[in-house]
């Protein structure tokens, strides 16, 4: 049955989606064969998988109460036995709060994302298959947005709506559209001009099912591999509003307070600095490696 006018496609339709280069079946193959000798790919989804593992298990494998404070065991070393990272200024046990404090910061990294992946491809897809006053208007504001360096523009959107993991949410959904948009346009306009759309659109393949059908598929995985370079981004906007204080608001642990936390100390205690920063570079590391690695099985393809 036809999911947009609720009939049986047509013989033009079947012609026209027989010769698809590529729809929902064929991305769905290519998921499951894109680990294939991607060594990249790979590695990168055992560095993260074993970080959200660890953030969603931190309830169970945490040693402490990562806001419990410990005036007896201040500033302890790393390889104490009762702190295995050691502590900070206020006896908090560094190795719990490193565990709460990746779970919150990937999950809310991740979770952000998806608004603007969602809504910039879909707005971007419209504008670039339809053209006209939809697309020059599109251009007209991803031009001004653009036009401003994007973390100043986050910085300032959550400094005026107050921090809080809502509003992270809604600063980044409302900035980083434009650039899933500004992708998606470009793609959607290069489909548009293939011969297998103007043949779905001279057969009278309606408009909703070739932007479904056939459109999206093919510009999607481009803009999946951008949203794990956005998600690195995203995650050093995160721990910066963190060590400016406008981020996930405390007692909650999080990375960049952790380090705003541990700069005082640097000299002396050093660990309480360089370990949450260093979880950083992991995270942004293995984000990395899956979007080279999914760029690398794309272009392969």
């Amino acid at each position: 049955m036809n999911a947009v006018g609720g009939m049986p496609p047509s013989a033009a339709e079947i012609d026209v989606e027989s010769r698809t280069p590529m729809r929902f079946g064929a991305v769905g193959n290519l998921t499951r064969g894109a680990l294939g000798g991607n060594g990249s790919l790979l590695a990168g989804l055992i560095i993260l998988g074993t970080l959200i593992a660890l953030g969603l298990l931190a309830p169970v494998i945490a040693p402490d109460d990562p806001v419990k404070q410990d005036i007896n065991n201040i500033l302890v070393s790393p390889g104490n036995a009762s702190h295995l990272l050691g502590s900070d200024q206020l006896g908090r046990d560094t190795l719990s709060r490193l565990l709460y404090a990746i779970r919150n910061d990937i999950l809310i990294a991740l979770g952000a994302i998806i608004l603007p992946f969602l809504i910039g491809t879909l707005v971007g897809v419209l504008a670039g298959y339809r053209g006209g006053w939809v697309d020059s208007l599109l251009v007209g504001i991803v031009d001004v947005i653009i036009a401003f360096p994007i973390l100043v523009l986050l910085i300032a959107l959550v400094f005026v709506l107050g921090p809080g993991v809502r509003t992270i949410i809604i600063a980044v959904a409302a900035i980083d559209w434009v650039v899933y948009a500004r992708l998606a346009r470009t793609s959607a306009r290069r489909e548009a001009a293939m011969e297998y759309v103007i043949a779905a659109q001279v057969g009278g393949v309606p408009t909703r099912r070739v932007i479904v059908r056939h459109i999206i598929p093919n510009l999607i995985s481009q803009s999946v591999v951008y949203a794990m370079s956005d998600a690195v981004l995203v995650i050093l906007f995160i721990t910066t509003l963190g060590f400016l204080g406008l981020g996930i608001p405390p007692p909650a642990p999080d990375l960049g307070t952790m380090i705003a936390e541990g700069q005082a100390y640097l000299n002396s205690q050093w660990w309480l600095a360089v370990i949450p920063g260093a979880a950083i570079v992991v995270t942004a590391l293995g984000l990395s490696l899956i979007a080279d690695g999914l760029a690398q099985k794309l272009d392969a393809r």
